[in-house]
């Protein structure tokens, strides 16, 4: 019986993206109802706002993972495809309201950001290296073996990476900005 759990597949499919996958979805979806924003000695939960957005948005992600990884047949460009767009709306919705609740506050009321926003931003981080580690098949055998990988597979993670480079330098400008 051990046996036969043990090489049911799911175990054994994951890997070191699927596993970013899933902990960037659960970041996710945990920073959602955390606190976004200190107002004073008032505290305001993400699911009062955008985090309902975040959080069904790490749900969707959660889910797909689990139901690819879960098939017989399993469809990693659909899982990293979702896990980059997700991961890079994660991001930056996050630094959206970071930077609008940065700016909101008064010299009365002072307002700062409240951690859930930074593990909403944490999740989505993983989530976009976790899809480029998917679709690249990256894993623990072969991640300082770059120059293995296929001229197809260099190319989607370089292109992914500027991308998420591009994003995230889009969302610390507009909070720094």
């Amino acid at each position: 019986m051990a046996d036969e759990i043990s090489s049911s597949g799911f175990k054994e499919k994951l890997t070191v993206g699927s596993l970013l996958l899933i902990a960037g979805a659960i970041l996710s979806i945990v920073g959602s109802f955390m606190s976004w924003a200190n107002l004073g000695f008032l505290s305001v939960s993400g699911s009062s706002g955008d985090g309902k957005i975040t959080a069904i948005a790490g749900a969707v992600l959660l889910v797909t993972v689990i139901f690819i990884y879960s098939s017989k047949k399993r469809n990693t460009r659909v899982t990293s495809v979702v896990g980059f767009i997700v991961g890079l709306l994660l991001f930056f919705l996050a630094a959206y309201d970071g930077t609008n609740i940065s700016n909101s506050g008064s010299s009365i009321i002072p307002a700062s950001v409240g951690t859930g926003i930074y593990v909403v931003a944490l999740g989505g981080i993983l989530s976009t290296l976790g899809s480029i580690s998917v679709i690249t098949n990256l894993n623990k055998d072969n991640f300082f073996k770059l120059g293995e990988l296929s001229k197809r597979n260099k190319m989607t993670a370089g292109l992914m990476l500027l991308l998420a480079i591009g994003v995230i330098l889009l969302g610390y400008f507009s909070a720094n900005g």
